[in-house]
């Protein structure tokens, strides 16, 4: 199955670069024009579609285009731009609810390797307190030095099964409201299970890390609702993800954590 990857930002955030770093493996110092979209296959056999989008104001209405087909969003920003920063609420984060309310949302920080040439840099401290109100997944990368780029990957696999996740809950919720059956106890019971699987998987899809979303999902495995076909599926589709979210601590520079100092 391929997905959607749909880039947001402002002008001059390393979108592009970050595309075409990601795609050939060399990172360019020359201008490359935007809206340039990918299709790459991820390891394991995960395909998705790289959407590059024009920050301009200007073209919201072409952006708003490229948001359907169940998209997952990087939103992105320069740790070096405040400006960007502050515009991710301001505008990146209601543009993307205001389109598609449901879709993850990974908060990219872009250009990591001009933190400590820029004295008004974003600090870490900054980036931790909007992460946690907007309780979404952060990571920080560099398409020049290559910091973290394989766990963005990663972290787009995980959105990934968020996503085919949210399809199995919604073909859950849609069964239980179309199927015409007997009215006996046990139908009662069955269709409430549908409904109950849908609650924890969408409860499950807003988590951030890997260990969160099994954990939410542990009385899927457990009966009875682990005869249900939709828990059956997510099941499947939990084990077959194949995703391993731990991070080397060799990475873990300051470009990926919260330090204390700041």
């Amino acid at each position: 199955m391929t997905n959607k990857v749909v880039l947001v930002g402002d002008k001059g955030t390393g979108k592009t670069s970050f595309l075409r770093t990601l795609t050939t493996g060399k990172f360019s110092h020359d201008y490359l024009p935007n809206s340039i979209d990918h299709h790459i296959e991820l390891n394991q056999g995960v395909a998705i579609d790289l959407i590059d989008t024009s920050g301009g104001a200007e073209n919201a209405l072409l952006r708003s285009f490229k948001y359907t087909g169940n998209p997952i969003f990087l939103i992105c920003f320069s740790v070096a731009n405040r400006h960007g920063f502050l515009n991710i609420e301001n505008n990146w984060l209601p543009e993307i609810k205001y389109h598609a309310p449901n879709a993850p949302v990974i908060l990219v920080g872009m250009q990591s390797d001009l933190r400590d040439s820029n004295p008004n840099a974003v600090s870490n401290l900054e980036i931790q307190e909007l992460q946690q109100k907007l309780n979404v997944t952060y990571i920080e990368i560099s398409s020049l030095t290559g910091t973290n780029l394989q766990n963005l990957q990663k972290e787009i696999k995980l959105a990934n099964l968020k996503v085919d996740l949210l399809a199995i809950a919604l073909e859950a919720r849609k069964e239980s409201k179309t199927t015409y059956l007997p009215i006996f106890r046990n139908t009662f019971s069955a269709l409430s299970e549908k409904i109950t699987i849908a609650k924890y998987i969408e409860a499950a899809v807003k988590k951030t890390t890997l260990q969160e979303l099994r954990d939410t999902l542990e009385p899927l495995f457990q009966h009875p609702l682990s005869e249900d076909s939709f828990a059956k599926k997510a099941i499947a589709k939990l084990d077959s993800s194949n995703i391993d979210l731990v991070i080397p601590a060799s990475t873990q520079t300051k470009n990926a954590s919260f330090n204390a100092k700041n």
